[in-house]
């Protein structure tokens, strides 16, 4: 009903396969929620999660700010993980950077104490 007023815009093909693929969706999700259908397809038992009825509901409000908290940790822990490949890379393909004195490959002479 909401996407009438866009629907009527649409060439008629296209608004009837829009509308026959939404019905037999329906029509096949309704059919797979019978146990006995489940069964003769192969597909699990539906597990019903339990609800503690001690523990308050969140408000829509607290719901959408976790999602958005969520998403940004979720791009953050993106970020981090291509800046490190990208730091691995660079690190691989870069000169070996000097960090000590002498050159350990190559034999020194030692010295002896002076008496």
């Amino acid at each position: 009903f909401v996407l009438f007023p866009i629907s009527v815009n649409l060439p008629c093909a296209i608004t009837w396969y829009w509308s026959c693929t939404n019905v037999i969706a329906l029509v096949m999700t309704r059919c797979l929620s019978f146990t006995p259908v489940r069964k003769a397809v192969g597909l699990p038992k539906v597990v019903k999660q339990e609800v503690d009825p001690n523990q308050p509901k969140k408000k829509f409000r607290e719901v959408v700010k976790d999602t958005f908290e969520n998403m940004k940790t979720h791009n953050r822990i993106i970020d981090s993980r291509a800046a490190d490949e990208k730091a691995f890379q660079d690190a691989a393909s870069s000169k070996v950077v000097k960090t000590y004195k002498y050159d350990p490959t190559k034999p020194v002479a030692i010295k002896a104490p002076k008496r």
